[in-house]
């Protein structure tokens, strides 16, 4: 015996099926409208099987619909429907197979049916109608008004034609959805804003054009006729000359069975303007059809245009900046460089050549004449300005006596790093610091060297007024070679001095010792001229080999002897070598310390040039090589 109330649940569930519901209307069974095909379907089974009533009844939520009937009594056969309480059919919905009932009176599922009293049913077989998917949407039934033992002959008859009808409402449903689709493709043609013109293949008819096209010839495009008749648009190619109805893509697929991938041409509007028109044709639908479509680009050219503009003006202000600008692809290889970064690689070679040559290498990689410090550093600055965005700033020594400010952006999925050569603004800072202390050294130096000269002037004098001449003279020449030092660390006064030369600079700084004679000075010097910018460093670096030479060497006691030479070799550096021969042996001292390290700022940071020294015993060695261009 079933189970009426699950039964009860599932019919519930099933009859409220959205789709289901949704089906029967698409196939417009619950129409009212008579149709031969139903109407004979169910005379024919109520001839065959003998029996007073036959139905196509459509189950919907709430009532059962009758869309085709023969057989049934007033008022059913005009309402054609009944509510649900009546209705045998929504089992066979519910069920999703046949319903045979011989005795409803007797048959559980039924036997309290409002029909079985108000439309005389006593005896049902019913079978299902479903869609494509296997919903049932109804039954199609015979019905008769005594207790009845159906046959499997019976079951097979109202089977076959229930399948019949089915096949028609799927056939319905079908076409219902097509004409829906046909009509939503046709929507979003006619309104998208591309424009688009159809012609059929055999005979080159156009059968359709969209509003887009219409609207930019200001004509109906169809009514042209054909294909062949498409020289009525007034077109022109991008060289100026005239479009013939055989350029046209539609056309050269319509009948020539040659698609188009891309035709860029010039089309004349209504009111007289040009637009440019990018279009493209192919065959469809079995290749009885050709579709072309075309596409307005002019304000997109025209944009492409100002960008190319705005690409090759920023190009040129990139490779025109002292800057090197290099931009590194997400796995930090080369995309782009400037001119500058070319330039800083000493890469002498045309930009094509060096483009092949930098693309696609990794820029890190490169940098191997670099610090590993630097490169170290330089990753982690790309890596933090990927991850948040913000700019990294770093200024680091990229090699000996080499400075970089590296400025790194995120670009998208690039890196843009910005990188300006800052060693001479590093070598000035250093000089200005090195200045201040030399200021302080040279301070303490003067009470030094003055105690010294006392001391060297008092031997062998032994007349107050004549020591205080000698020592007095001797201050004065200390003075003089103090001020040439101040020439030097005062621009102002670099252009006074256009007539120094290197025996003239020696001279002035060793005249103090040179005229205590208690030392030996010698010079062996070429004629050198001197620029008024080499007197920035050169009498601060004799200066101090001076005064290291009082404190540690020759001049230190009585005796000492100096010998500088100074020649031109190669005609583009110059050697300078400053032998002290000391009466006692050489304070190794002197060495090292502040004053070496002053050498070693103006020697070979701002001059350039080179240095070395040697402690020989009772001497010392200085030699000091010197581009002529620091001269």
């Amino acid at each position: 015996m079933p189970d009426v109330n699950l039964i009860k649940f599932i019919t519930e569930r099933e009859l409220s099926n959205r789709m289901r519901l949704s089906d029967m209307r698409e196939a417009g069974m619950l129409s009212r409208l008579d149709e031969n095909v139903f109407d004979d379907a169910v005379k024919l089974c109520a001839r065959l099987l003998n029996v007073p009533v036959s139905l196509v009844s459509m189950v919907d939520a709430d009532r059962q619909f009758f869309k085709a009937q023969t057989g049934l009594g007033a008022p059913w056969n005009e309402t054609r429907e009944t509510p649900l309480s009546h209705s045998f059919c929504k089992h066979v919905v519910e069920m999703n197979k046949p319903l045979i009932v011989n005795d409803a009176r007797e048959h559980e599922l039924v036997k309290n049916n409002g029909a079985i009293v108000d439309l005389n049913v006593i005896s049902y077989l019913g079978y299902p109608i479903r869609n494509a998917g296997g919903a049932v949407l109804g039954s199609f039934c015979v019905i008769d008004s005594k207790p009845r033992d159906w046959t499997e002959d019976d079951l097979e008859t109202v089977a076959l034609v229930a399948r019949g009808v089915e096949a028609e409402v799927r056939r319905r449903l079908e076409r219902s959805r097509a004409d829906a689709v046909e009509k939503s493709l046709r929507e979003i043609i006619r309104t998208v804003p591309v424009g688009i013109m159809i012609a059929e293949t055999e005979t080159g008819r156009i059968l359709y054009s969209n509003d887009e096209i219409d609207k930019l010839v200001n004509a109906e495009t169809a009514k042209i006729g054909t294909v062949n008749n498409l020289d009525q648009l007034v077109a022109r190619h991008m060289d100026g000359s005239t479009v013939k109805a055989e350029d046209f893509p539609l056309y050269k697929a319509a009948l020539l069975k040659q698609p188009v991938d891309s035709m860029i041409f010039k089309l004349e509007t209504a009111n007289g303007d040009e637009r440019v028109i990018d279009s493209w044709s192919r065959r469809i639908c079995s290749d009885t059809l050709a579709i072309a479509a075309g596409v307005d680009v002019t304000d997109a050219l025209r944009q492409k245009q100002t960008i190319n503009s705005l690409e090759t003006k920023l190009e040129r202000i990139l490779h025109s900046v002292s800057d090197s600008i290099v931009e590194l692809d997400e796995d930090g290889n080369i995309v782009f460089f400037n001119s500058a970064f070319q330039k800083s690689a000493k890469l002498s070679c045309d930009i094509d050549d060096a483009i092949s040559y930098f693309t696609g290498k990794n820029f890190v990689d490169m940098l191997d004449y670099a610090t590993e410090a630097f490169r170290n550093d330089l990753r982690q600055a790309i890596e933090t300005a990927r991850l948040t965005g913000e700019p990294s700033v770093l200024v680091t020594e990229t090699s000996q006596n080499s400075f970089y400010e590296v400025r790194v952006f995120k670009g998208g999925d690039s890196a843009i790093l910005v990188m300006r050569n800052v060693t001479a603004e590093h070598i000035k800072t250093e000089s200005r610091e090195a200045l201040l202390h030399e200021l302080n050294h040279r301070i303490k130096n003067l009470f030094a060297l003055t105690s010294g000269m006392i001391a060297m002037t008092s031997r062998g004098i032994d007349d107050k007024d004549e020591f205080v001449k000698v020592l007095r003279g001797r201050i004065n020449a200390l003075a003089a070679a103090h001020d040439m030092v101040d020439i030097g660390m005062r621009s102002k006064e670099l252009q006074a001095t256009s007539n120094m030369s290197m025996q003239l600079l020696l001279d002035a700084m060793c005249k103090p010792y040179r005229d205590t004679r208690d030392f030996e000075i010698k010079f062996t010097v070429d004629e050198i001229p001197l620029s008024p910018g080499s007197l920035t460093s050169l009498p601060l670096i004799f200066h101090e080999l001076c005064t290291n030479a009082m404190k540690y060497g020759a001049f230190r006691s009585p005796g000492g002897k100096l010998h500088v030479s100074a020649r031109m070799i190669d005609g583009d550096k110059a050697i300078i070598e400053w032998h002290e021969t000391c009466a006692d042996p050489v304070d190794a001292r002197g060495k090292d310390g502040f004053g070496s390290q002053f050498l070693d700022l103006m020697i070979v940071r701002q001059l350039g040039g080179s240095y070395e020294s040697d402690l020989q015993g009772n001497g010392m060695l200085f030699r000091m090589t010197l581009p002529k261009t620091a001269l």
